[in-house]
């Protein structure tokens, strides 16, 4: 299962590479994004939220890092995710790729309809402090 997990995980990570590579190096000097609208940021909510409540209700054996964007497709759907960077054992890339899985087979719309949008977000599993 981990092995199967961290294969689909590093091919995703593949695919984003290769995309990546195949666009223009964007201008740095110049914003990308424009301005959100409160039903666009209403939306972000809805998808920060329901991010949280899965969060909170599963457990991970290992520390890491990823951060991930999540395409919100104009019915307010999860259409993909792309993990754009992650560091963290065998373990850690299983359950995101686990987690990522079941926010997307789970969210339904709740997001509900608008413009289409990426999402950047961060998951960050540390050790406890003792």
């Amino acid at each position: 299962m981990v092995a199967a997990g961290r294969n689909q995980l590093c091919r995703r990570i593949a695919d984003f590479t290769s995309a990546a590579q195949l666009q223009a190096r964007p201008d740095t000097r110049q914003r990308v994004s424009k301005p959100r609208s409160e039903a666009d940021l209403k939306r972000a909510r809805a998808v920060q939220r329901a991010i949280r409540s899965l969060w909170e209700s599963m457990y991970a054996d290992s520390t890491g890092y990823a951060l991930v964007s999540l395409s919100i497709l104009e019915d307010g759907r999860i259409g993909e995710f792309v993990v754009n960077r992650v560091s963290g054992d065998q373990d850690f890339q299983a359950f995101l790729l686990s987690f990522l899985s079941t926010l997307k087979s789970t969210y339904g719309n709740a997001a509900g309809p608008g413009e289409a949008l990426w999402i950047e977000c961060e998951f960050v599993i540390q050790p406890l402090a003792r």
